[in-house]
């Protein structure tokens, strides 16, 4: 009895050992799941934070090459630098970074070129407009010679006749009539030599002159050939410097040439204002007239040779543009102003410092 008790004891116990190794197993299986689950959850957070690292770098990569692109549309060339993103990644950026270049350099080398035609073009503008410039001043150059030619022996017997006529008057205001007459004969040789000095190309006439009575002169002249127009003539000159150095002739003549216009462009009873003054190193002269004024589009022709509105009336053409010419040799320009049907506005301006200016002064005609 006693011993059928401690073979049931043994099989208890041999159960019981049994269940005991079957929990240490059942734990292990536990631990091993939870262990498993663990590290797939750990591989599928490393996975995902790898992945967001690998995103923002690629969408920060492309938010740069976007930017990139907007600039290129507004004109910005500029390069993407500094770029952290897969090998594909910068292999477009590169690509990116090489159009760029390319761009900016066809860019450049647009821009040289149409710098380069604008520069010819101006370059043959200046041409054209010179050769029109010489071709203007070979006929002024042909006309001077041939008056010189034609009305240098004329002028000679006026001269000698009316010198004649002179002593035989005993009248003081025909004598001053023929005195005046003499005057003007003399100058128009003079004219005619310094005409010929033109179309040999002889510098200028250098000296020191009085500028008051050059204008007195010159204002003297026009008066008495439009005598019968009733035109007021009104002067302000008290500014002006007392000497300039200047082609006295030249300047005597331009001077004419431009009230003459003044005077022909006026209506009986209207009024040429003479004005004169110092503007820095210029001497500055300017001519008004109360006449109908120039066109539009005559503006920019008005200096030009043989160009003349006032056909019909025996006009030239020659007048403004000799004083134009006369005016430049000396270092000065002339411009005008003008708005149709109230007037014009002829400016002289000249360098008064003889000293610094003599040299630019004696450019060959």
């Amino acid at each position: 009895m006693f011993k059928q008790l401690n073979g049931i004891d043994a099989i208890y116990a041999g159960i019981n050992l049994v269940g005991a190794e079957r929990g240490h197993v059942d734990r292990g299986v536990a631990a091993l799941k939870r262990s498993f689950i663990l590290s797939t959850l750990a591989l599928l957070l490393v996975t995902v934070t790898v992945w967001y690292l690998l995103l923002r770098r690629v969408i920060s990569s492309v938010k740069r090459v976007e930017t990139s692109l907007t600039k290129l549309a507004r004109g910005e060339y500029e390069k993407i630098f500094d770029v952290d993103a897969p090998n594909e990644m910068l292999c477009l950026v590169e690509a990116y970074n090489n159009t760029v270049r390319t761009i900016r350099e066809s860019k450049s080398r647009l821009h040289e070129t149409l710098n380069e035609l604008e520069s010819t073009n101006a370059e043959l503008v200046n041409r054209q407009e010179e050769l029109i410039q010489s071709r203007n001043m070979a006929a002024i150059k042909l006309l001077a010679s041939e008056i010189a030619h034609e009305v240098s022996n004329p002028l000679t017997s006026i001269s000698v006749f009316l010198g004649l006529l002179n002593e035989d008057v005993n009248k003081d205001e025909t004598r001053e009539m023929i005195t005046f007459m003499l005057k003007e004969v003399i100058r128009a040789q003079e004219i005619i030599h310094r005409l010929t000095d033109f179309a040999k190309k002889q510098p200028l006439n250098l000296q020191e002159v009085n500028v008051h009575e050059l204008i007195d002169e010159a204002t003297d002249i026009v008066l008495r050939q439009n005598a019968g127009k009733a035109i007021c003539l009104t002067s302000s000159l008290s500014e002006l410097p007392e000497e300039v150095f200047i082609d006295r002739m030249f300047m005597h003549q331009a001077l004419v040439n431009v009230l003459s216009n003044a005077f022909q462009a006026t209506p009986p009873g209207g009024s040429v204002d003479l004005r004169g003054g110092v503007e820095g190193d210029n001497l500055v002269i300017s001519v008004e007239d109360t006449g109908s004024g120039i066109a539009p589009k005559d503006l920019p022709a008005i200096f030009d040779p043989f160009f003349t509105t006032r056909k019909e009336a025996g006009g030239s053409g020659m007048g403004l543009g000799l004083a134009k010419k006369m005016i430049e040799l000396h270092g000065g320009q002339i411009a005008v102003h003008s708005i149709q049907g109230q007037g014009a506005t002829f400016t002289i301006t000249l360098p008064v410092q003889g000293d610094n200016k003599a040299e630019p002064w004696q450019t060959s005609l």
